[in-house]
């Protein structure tokens, strides 16, 4: 997941420094939206397959049932953490192309001083499990804390943030992801297992996609261009 969220930001960093240092809002509000959906799009519904198959990912990876056992809970919560963290990468990269570091110097000071002793805490007292968790708080945390970025860099565009960018893509990514776990289950050989994920991490894909209003009309626009009547 980290290896995604990265060339997404930096894909759009320059033109979100352009944007405002001309002071083209209306320009800067569009392409923070299509940020925020593809990173969505994206680094969601990767997660969401994680979490509801991560038992499976285990056991193509090391075939050993002990190992599924006992971690497919950890790398659910880990896949969990990793998707927040994509959603925080997008508002956070806006907020260092406008030059505001305060409120980033903040959250991440914060976030040093207190992330050794609770890491520490959470896995004496909940093992790997509790150590996961740790990343889904801080990365929760973070989520909270671009709720004024947000309503500072684009204002009067955190709800359709909240809603479009994030709540959409994330909605369609768990109904479909959902509903496959549900009827076909988890095979029980490689061979059906493989097949089985990479179906449902398509659909799941599409989904994410086509809730996503601008990543939609790309998809619909390149198609057409493609295939014209």
């Amino acid at each position: 997941l980290y290896y995604l969220i990265g060339p997404i930001s930096a894909a759009f960093f320059p033109r979100f420094s352009q944007l405002l240092m001309i002071e083209d809002q209306r320009e800067l509000a569009r392409l923070y939206h299509r940020a925020c959906q593809l990173m969505s799009t994206v680094v969601l519904s990767v997660g969401v397959i994680l979490v509801f198959f991560s038992a499976d990912f285990l056991w193509l990876w090391t075939h050993d049932a002990k190992v599924v056992a006992n971690c497919s809970s950890i790398l659910a919560v880990l896949a969990l953490g990793a998707a927040l963290s994509g959603l925080v990468n997008t508002p956070f990269t806006a907020q260092l192309a406008a030059g505001r570091m305060r409120l980033l110097f903040y959250a991440h000071s914060i976030a040093v001083i207190l992330l050794a002793p609770f890491t520490y805490f959470m896995s004496s007292r909940y093992g790997g499990l509790g150590a996961a968790w740790v990343s889904v708080i801080l990365y929760s945390g973070f989520l909270a804390a671009c709720l004024p970025i947000v309503r500072r860099l684009v204002p009067g565009h955190l709800k359709q943030w909240v809603m479009t960018d994030v709540g959409a893509p994330l909605v369609a990514a768990l109904s479909v992801t959902g509903l496959w776990s549900q009827a076909i289950g988890h095979p029980d050989s490689d061979g059906w297992i493989l097949f089985n994920l990479s179906v449902v991490s398509l659909l799941a894909l599409l989904a994410a996609a086509f809730a996503a209003p601008q990543i939609r009309g790309l998809i619909l626009n390149r198609f057409i261009r493609r295939n014209p009547v």
